[in-house]
């Protein structure tokens, strides 16, 4: 079959029956092609460059030009129907109704609705701002939704009864973290403005309660945000504090304090000499700045929970400085990109851990005195990274194949499994092994196993725990974002946050069945005496 003389078809479509085919070719002609035998019946040039088309049920064919022309041909008259749409733009689809009395076309990232008969304009889709991409859209059999799609992953649903917006079904999500001390879960996709242009607020049931109009990297109370443009941003009102550089050569490495009220920034704009600068976000004033001579590669930054002190580790050297002079307090030189490090949040101690060959020096330092309190051999040449958890009582070192727990007290070695990688939970002392398989299940110090979610399309590939333990995201690498909810205290059946006269009435009520319906406290899948010992030990915690 040699469509069009040779040139691939724009579009094409197929009648109601399939006996009948019809495509655009360059330049813009129509050909009506019978399927059985693949013969072309017809051809014809519309007064406008045509780039989507449709059949009706009665066979006529609705025409979507390049300038938001919109026509119906009869074939068997030759004859056109022609009228413009409001908007001069490429008719990207042409979609019919299942009832086939009307359609729908998608021009410039906007739904309108036509009567098929008359072409007369019926309505358009209320885009919401959250919605920035839509490509083409399809109806439900039942004519009761309409879904779009766009790119990025934008998958939305709506009411045709209103035309106004239904839901979202799907995005290329990015995960923004919870809002500090709330459950409101900050979405976003895509960490520049031409990924988009809105971060997406998600109630703790899921609902979406407001779109905040920026994207970057935020505060852990998200009242700022770094921008793409590296615009230093206040999101309540848009008052940029800071604007630090432009152009494809700038970059600048960042970090906002654990309370939010210092932003440290390492900034390279590709002309001038680097600089570090620490800002109060309290009164919009930096601290103090300095030109530096650093390495853009492998720099991260950490700033102590008490605001005293920050880290800078880089390629060449690891510091401390004071956050709020900018003096350096402590120095080593180490040119080395296989290493990294980790403050405690009192800023007491110093964990660094630097590859050396097929093995690892893990060091400790008091901050204070500079002096070293423990060292040890590590049998792994590459350590991920090293953190402080549960209010300093422990330090993980995350290797490669291994994961070690120290209590910080003594410095002994509490915990060690064989896993090929971990995520932390927030500042608790849980964590989930990675690669996930399938089953979501997060481990404890302790040696606790609990369940947490099973999702076999794809891997997990980041978490982000509420700061009350009881909301915890997964993001998977297929860009779906799942919220689970979470015990924070063992025997909390109702998740309320607390062990109390509820837990004990739901493992009485269920007591001896297979836990479906509640009150199986460990997991095991039967309610029974365990079940009844967990909560009675607990009976009070969190209260």
């Amino acid at each position: 079959m040699d469509v069009v003389e040779r040139f691939f078809p724009i579009d094409l479509a197929f009648s109601a029956d399939g006996s009948l085919l019809a495509t655009i070719g360059s330049p813009y002609t129509i050909s009506l092609w019978r399927v059985s035998n693949l013969t072309r019946l017809t051809s014809f040039t519309p007064p406008f460059p045509v780039h989507s088309i449709c059949f009706t049920p009665t066979g006529d064919l609705l025409l979507g030009g390049i300038y938001g022309q919109l026509g119906r041909w009869n074939p068997q008259t030759n004859t056109l129907v022609q009228v413009n749409a409001p908007i001069t733009e490429h008719v990207q689809q042409i979609v019919l109704a299942p009832t086939g009395d009307l359609f729908a076309t998608v021009i410039d990232n906007r739904v309108l609705f036509w009567r098929t008969e008359t072409l007369e304009l019926l309505g358009e889709l209320t885009r919401p701002n959250y919605v920035e991409s839509i490509q083409s859209a399809k109806f439900d059999p039942a004519n009761r939704y309409l879904y779009t799609s766009g790119s990025r992953g934008h998958l939305d649903r709506w009411s045709l009864s209103n035309l106004q917006h239904d839901s979202i079904i799907a995005r290329q999500w990015q995960l923004r973290g919870f809002r500090a001390g709330t459950r409101e879960l900050w979405l976003s996709f895509g960490e520049y403005e031409y990924s988009g242009s809105y971060t997406y607020v998600f109630d703790a049931e899921g609902r979406l309660i407001r779109t905040v109009p920026y994207v970057g990297w935020f505060s852990r109370d998200k009242k700022w945000v770094l921008t793409p443009r590296y615009e230093l941003v206040r999101v309540s009102d848009g008052l940029v504090a800071a604007s630090f550089c432009r152009g494809f050569r700038c970059s600048v490495i960042s970090e906002f304090s654990y309370d939010s009220t210092r932003f440290f920034a390492v900034v390279f704009d590709g002309i001038n000499v680097p600089y570090m600068i620490m800002y109060n976000l309290q009164n919009l004033r930096p601290l103090w700045w300095e030109d530096v001579r650093i390495n853009p590669l492998f720099i991260r930054l950490q700033i102590s929970k008490n605001n005293q002190l920050v880290l800078i580790s880089s390629l060449d050297y690891i510091e401390l400085r004071n956050a709020n002079r900018g003096n350096v307090i402590w120095r080593l030189d180490e040119p080395n990109p296989n290493k990294v490090a980790a403050l405690s949040d009192d800023g007491r101690y110093l964990a660094l851990a630097i590859g050396d060959g097929n093995q690892t020096r893990l060091y400790i330092y008091a901050v204070s005195s500079g002096q070293l309190v423990y060292s040890e051999i590590l049998p792994v040449s590459n350590v991920r990274y090293v953190r402080y958890i549960a209010d300093d009582r422990y330090l993980a070192v995350v290797a490669e194949g291994l994961v070690r727990f120290y209590r910080t007290s003594d410095w002994q070695n509490v915990y060690e499994e064989y896993f090929e990688d971990i995520i932390l939970l927030g500042n608790t002392e849980r964590f989930i092994a990675l690669p996930t398989q399938g089953m979501v299940y997060t481990y404890s110090l302790s040696g606790e196993m609990d369940w947490v979610a099973r999702y076999e399309l794809a891997p997990l590939v980041n978490t982000e725990l509420s700061d009350d333990g009881t909301r915890l995201a997964l993001q998977y690498a297929d860009n779906t974002i799942e919220v689970v909810r979470m015990r924070p205290v063992l025997g909390d059946l109702n998740y309320d946050g607390c062990v109390d006269d509820a837990d004990l009435l739901q493992v009485l009520r269920f007591f001896g069945q297979n836990g479906i319906l509640g009150g199986d406290v460990n997991g095991d899948g039967q309610v029974d005496d365990t079940d009844l010992l967990l909560v009675l030990l607990h009976f009070g915690s969190g209260c």
